[in-house]
């Protein structure tokens, strides 16, 4: 019994430690529309993910009018690149 209750007390005390030096993931955020406005919508207008993670961006076309690519733009101060 003392040494189960030895074990289980240094597993304790080693699972509660953490890595403080540990950096949270980047955050990025996503800014989206439609041009021209009139044209339709694109949801979500912005939101954010951490690194790794999606973001489900849907268009939406209104009447009269049709969808036909997506254009993106990628900024990171400096630099700005657009995909098309």
């Amino acid at each position: 019994m003392r040494h189960l209750l030895l074990l289980l007390s240094f597993f304790v005390i080693f699972s509660s430690c953490s890595d403080s030096s540990t950096e949270p993931s980047p955050v990025y955020n996503l800014t989206t529309s439609a041009e021209p406005s009139e044209a339709g919508s694109v949801n979500p207008s912005s939101a954010e993910a951490e690194e790794g993670g999606s973001i489900q961006v849907t268009a939406s076309a209104n009447e009269h009018w049709v969808f036909e690519s997506w254009v993106v733009i990628i900024q990171v101060h400096p630099i700005l690149q657009v995909l098309r």
